[in-house]
């Protein structure tokens, strides 16, 4: 009895040792001190697939990007607060790379389109890059034409989206990346 134990008591403190950490903090050369924090693991968000990452950070070098939601449901217009100042990464990510982004915000409720300070105004025409964040059934990172789509099924699949579209504009796209910083 005491033999398993005392094998049991190995195999426990064995795998304790053996599980990998969560990575949730980047230092990336050339940026000084600067900490780059992400809601999940980086090692999960790595495995959420990004069609064309590439496409995807250089859409983010423009240095133009507007970003649009649907505001006509109060809880999916706080998770879309809450997506953005997240990915308040990116622009300091940039700067450090040498480029400057402005965003432009758009919300609509039904056809009536809102401008960042709330005016209403005509759909826009977008002709810079289009950064369309949505609730919907899966979590992915989709591209179309001149317009990545960020859909999460909740707040927690916004943040995994979120942190994926960073880690594209950060040029990580596989965990070999992260090793190389």
């Amino acid at each position: 009895m005491k033999k398993i134990f005392l094998i049991l008591i190995a195999i426990f403190l064995i795998s304790g040792c053996t599980q990998q950490q969560a990575i949730k903090e980047l230092m990336l050369p050339g940026h000084g001190n600067t900490v780059y924090t992400f809601n999940n693991d980086i090692k999960d968000i790595l495995k959420m697939n990004v069609s064309e990452p590439e496409k995807i950070r250089s859409m983010f070098y423009s240095g133009k990007m507007s970003v649009v939601f649907d505001g006509s449901n109060n809880q999916e217009n706080a998770y879309y607060k809450a997506i953005l100042v997240d990915m308040g990464k990116i622009p300091t990510y940039l700067a450090f790379e040498g480029r400057l982004i402005k965003f432009q915000y758009y919300y609509f409720i039904g056809d009536e389109w809102h401008n960042e300070t709330d005016e209403i105004i005509q759909k826009p025409n977008f002709t810079e890059p289009v950064l369309w964040l949505g609730v919907s059934n899966e979590t992915e990172i989709e591209i179309k034409d001149n317009i990545v789509y960020l859909k999460g099924r909740d707040l927690s699949g916004l943040r995994i989206a979120g942190d994926r579209l960073a880690l594209a504009v950060f040029g990580i796209n596989k965990i070999e990346d992260i090793e190389k910083t």
